[in-house]
């Protein structure tokens, strides 16, 4: 008589591998690990907020002309960023539910997956971006700020890739529950902004 396969439970439960913790047993728990996750989280996001202020700020004292073309470019940036974010937001809860569940290499795939959405969005935002000042003559900006705008876009574009790819890194390991190294990119990145800025503005 052939061998019966085993239950689907039973065989996950042999290849696949516990999670990175073992699961909140108690209410009190949950909110503990909850609580204990929400800072860096918090961190993370407040640092984008955080550069792009001290970006306007900075830029200000340089000339109200730069500050324009600054604040102008940023209509378009931001909706991009926030596309970007919605699009990869499902990878925090894909990878939480299947580090849960002990499937460690789904949340390779799934992390794999989110890495190849998040480059190419990054590349067609890179080639929205170029386009920059035709954009913005288009949304009837004077063809003096759509240039200038224009410019500000061109630099934007270049790190859009890297900057998805960001978002879809600290999203997986927001979902590994190991949300510190995407506060620490964030508060690094605001120190060398800072400096960056001081130096070439």
């Amino acid at each position: 008589m052939p061998d019966r396969p085993e239950p689907i439970a039973a065989t996950t439960a042999v290849a696949g591998k516990p999670p990175l913790r073992p699961p909140a047993q108690t209410l009190g728990e949950h909110v503990r690990r909850t609580v204990a996750l929400a800072p860096p989280v918090m961190l993370a996001r407040l640092g984008m907020v955080v550069m792009i202020t001290v970006d306007t700020a900075m830029v200000g004292r340089a000339s109200g002309a730069e500050l324009a073309a600054y604040a102008i470019s940023m209509a378009p940036q931001i909706i991009m960023l926030t596309i970007g974010a919605g699009m990869l937001t499902g990878t925090v809860v894909l990878t939480a539910q299947a580090d849960g569940a002990g499937k460690a290499d789904r949340t390779g795939l799934i992390f794999r997956f989110a890495l190849l959405i998040a480059l190419v969005m990054g590349l067609i935002f890179t080639a929205i971006q170029f386009a920059g000042e035709t954009i913005l003559l288009g949304l009837g900006q004077s063809p003096e700020l759509a240039a200038a705008g224009g410019r500000v876009l061109d630099m934007w574009a270049i790190g859009m890739p890297g900057l998805t790819l960001y978002m879809a890194t600290s999203f997986f390991l927001e979902g590994l529950s190991r949300p510190r190294a995407g506060m620490v990119v964030t508060l690094g990145a605001n120190v060398l902004n800072f400096a960056l800025n001081w130096v070439l503005i």
